[in-house]
């Protein structure tokens, strides 16, 4: 056992730990200022506008989705393996996702004319798409290849930072309105990406001349399947706010909300663990029994705490912070705490699945998952409200979790039981050398 732990204290596990360290307390301040951010909208607007926002939010998280066209992890992935080639793949993948997502732009401006809400709401959705479209071009994926998390987290901090107090002065000295708040947080989206395009640039140049049509079908051919993952989990995680706000009002969505904010909080530092660990995924130990079991004992002990702060945490919150209008709100929010920890064990196995080529694998689960939330969400939302608009979340995240791992069994059993698990990367990546 001793062993076993200092195993975790090489070179790597070192640089690991310090990332994991920058990037967990940048989320961390992110997620306090999110809180303060929560309490001023919830009490400074009135419960209806409140559920027209978070459905807005929700909403701005489906456009990074179809933007972003499920390339980040294809890009860390195609940058590991082909270091040089980082500059085309990037540019690249910066056309691309702006190119997608101002499509994505028009077409919900287009729509938005049609629908039949009033003109702040109207005005509400199209400044958080515009926002989320330009924040589409974030770099994410070129400090993940590199192992330099620590900047954009510090940056994603100040920005949460500096849009807490600017909402908290705005309350103070003015009434707050729905686009006011839209407006700031769409700044906010803007400036931070811009800021961390620049530090980018500097690690990895990226130009207009260096984009490729040959690269975009490389990302292309691994990312569709992953975006339409993505937006399948985007039904469950974002969808189900929006379902609240049309077809139970915005008061139920102000409710379900708020634990929307637990689960998205929890999924975020989540994806940071999985950001930190897929360039070692991909590396020359990803698939070593050794590495599994080292990331099996991080995935339990992370999560885990992650749930303990979650629940207690959104607990104390509504209790001590929020009005009595929002009690009500405590069991979805424990209930999503579960699902996030559920969703996250689940979610763990895409890197293998991705480094193996299997991204349609991924999508199966993904869908599979979609289609639980779905049948249960119109079993258990109308009786239930808020409380089964969660359940409906947890269940399909247990069912995309199970597709995950069968999905992986499946494709351990494909090889010969006698051969080491490293052999399924050696025939995907080329042999190893042994540590």
């Amino acid at each position: 056992m001793r062993e076993f732990i200092r195993s975790f204290f090489t070179p790597a596990g070192r640089q690991t730990a310090a990332n994991l360290a920058w990037m967990v307390s940048g989320r961390a301040v992110s997620q306090l200022c999110l809180v303060g951010t929560v309490v001023v909208l919830s009490t400074g607007l009135s419960q209806e506008q409140f559920g027209m926002f978070v459905a807005a939010l929700a909403f701005q998280n489906l456009v990074v989705i179809l933007g972003t066209a499920g390339m980040p992890p294809v890009v860390v992935r195609e940058c590991v393996r082909r270091p040089q080639d980082r500059s085309q793949i990037f540019s690249t993948f910066l056309a691309v996702a702006w190119a997608t997502s101002a499509a994505t732009v028009l077409v919900v401006v287009c729509v938005l004319s049609l629908v039949d809400i009033g003109d702040p709401e109207r005005a509400l959705w199209a400044l958080t798409t515009i926002g989320a479209a330009f924040s589409c071009g974030n770099p994410q994926p070129v400090f993940d290849t590199l192992h330099r998390q620590a900047f954009p987290a510090m940056v994603s901090a100040a920005g949460d930072v500096m849009l807490f107090v600017v909402l908290v002065v705005l309350a103070t000295a003015f009434e707050i309105s729905l686009l006011a708040a839209a407006l700031l947080f769409t700044l906010k989206w803007i400036l931070t990406t811009t800021i961390l395009l620049r530090g980018a640039h500097s690690l990895v140049p990226f130009s207009p001349r260096k984009v490729s049509l040959a690269e975009a079908r490389v990302l292309w051919h691994s990312g569709w399947p992953i975006l339409i993952a993505g937006l399948a989990f985007s039904v469950p995680v974002s969808g189900a706010t929006l379902f609240a706000r049309w077809l139970s009002g915005a008061g139920q969505a102000a409710l379900y909300g708020l634990a929307a904010q637990v689960l998205q909080a929890y999924v975020m530092l989540v994806v940071l663990a999985h950001q930190l660990l897929q360039p070692h995924v991909a590396g020359p130990y990803g698939f070593t029994r050794h590495f599994v079991l080292k990331l099996a004992f991080f995935y339990a002990a992370y999560l885990g705490s992650l749930a303990l702060a979650a629940a207690a945490g959104s607990y104390l919150v509504i209790r001590s912070l929020l009005p009595a209008d929002y009690l009500d709100a405590v069991w979805p929010c424990w209930v999503m705490t579960a699902a996030g920890l559920i969703v996250g064990i689940g979610t763990a196995l895409n890197n293998y699945l991705l480094m193996l080529h299997y991204e349609r694998r991924i999508t199966i689960s993904y869908l599979f998952g979609c289609a639980v939330f779905l049948l249960a969400s119109m079993t258990l939302a109308s009786p239930l409200g808020a409380l089964g608009q969660s359940l409906a979340v947890f269940l399909a995240f247990l069912a995309l979790a199970a597709a995950n791992a069968v999905s992986l069994f499946m494709a351990q059993r494909a090889f010969s039981a006698s051969r080491p698990f490293a052999s399924v990367a050696e025939d995907a990546l080329g042999a190893p050398p042994r540590p």
